[in-house]
């Protein structure tokens, strides 16, 4: 499977999961690292309050049903945040 069309492969699974879960993320960015592997970075309110496990339990067996195991496999980042820890991110960074 070509690396674009395995993003694209993933975009339309989140975008599916974000209607499904009725999630309104405030962040949602993707991208084809040179590795031809993919990075996902969403932030959304429904994430607030919650474990790091109980994020990836809201998305990954979501993502098992919806994409191909080789589509999986590209997924090499997934960052979960609520939108309080995006902020005080982005304050490290600054700093």
């Amino acid at each position: 499977m070509d690396p674009q069309e395995v993003l694209e492969k993933i975009k339309a699974a989140f975008q599916t999961i974000i209607q499904e879960q009725n999630l309104h993320p405030t962040r949602l960015d993707m991208e084809l690292t040179l590795a031809e592997t993919v990075h996902i970075y969403m932030t959304a309110p429904e994430f607030s309050g919650k474990t790091d496990r109980e994020r990836d339990l809201m998305i990954w067996p979501a993502l098992e049903k919806k994409l191909p195991r080789r589509a999986l496999m590209e997924i090499s980042v997934c960052v979960l945040l609520a939108p309080e820890e995006e902020t005080e991110k982005e304050k490290l960074l600054a700093a």
